[in-house]
């Protein structure tokens, strides 16, 4: 699960709850219709949710991914499993109606955004090549109940429906760019209100 408030940049985040099958920013929970994912610039690695702060291990896609770092917790059957769980970061950006503070940080441990992740990923490479330069916008439909071993998870609903020119208000990725420093402790993000690009 991804429990922090601000990504270890300082953007406030987005999460999908899978327990309540909402999504939230911050901690109040909203309902997204549609964004802009920087597909070409995600992150992936490890991170690691501990009470207070989170460790994340990510690094551009564009980079080898990362290895897992050491350490175990206990699962809630008691048994050791890695304390850093396969995770992914992503720049969303909401419409204009969000004001100023309209770029969030996607990112996760949680199962069912994983799975969604990898699938908007899936479809973002299938449509790339046919739209270079360009940047998905996507749509947050219904989620899915699939049920995974002996449990469940519910996964939210992430369709490309356009491919756009990149907007300003979107950065680009910069490899010179200084890294956040780990273990980040929770702060509370500023909280905007979601349209037009």
């Amino acid at each position: 699960m991804s429990f922090f408030a601000s990504s270890n940049d300082g953007k406030p985040y987005i999460n999908w709850g899978s327990d309540a099958v909402q999504w939230k920013k911050g901690k109040e929970t909203f309902q997204p219709q549609q964004a802009i994912f920087d597909m070409e610039n995600y992150k992936w690695g490890y991170m690691a949710i501990q009470t207070g702060s989170v460790d994340k291990v990510l690094v551009h896609n564009s980079s080898p991914p990362p290895a897992r770092p050491a350490g175990t917790k206990k699962n809630l059957q008691g048994k050791d499993v890695p304390l850093y769980d396969k995770a992914f970061a992503v720049d969303v950006l909401f419409g204009k109606e969000f004001g100023t503070d309209r770029l969030f940080e996607w990112s996760s441990t949680q199962l069912g955004s994983v799975k969604a992740f990898e699938k908007l990923l899936a479809d973002y490479e299938a449509g790339k090549a046919a739209n270079p330069g360009k940047v998905p916008l996507v749509v947050f439909g219904p989620h899915i109940h699939e049920k995974i071993g002996k449990g469940s998870t519910n996964i939210p609903g992430l369709k490309i429906t356009q491919w756009l020119d990149r907007p300003a208000d979107l950065p680009q990725y910069d490899p010179n760019a200084p890294k956040a420093a780990a273990n980040t402790p929770m702060a509370e993000p500023p909280l905007a209100a979601s349209g037009e690009f």
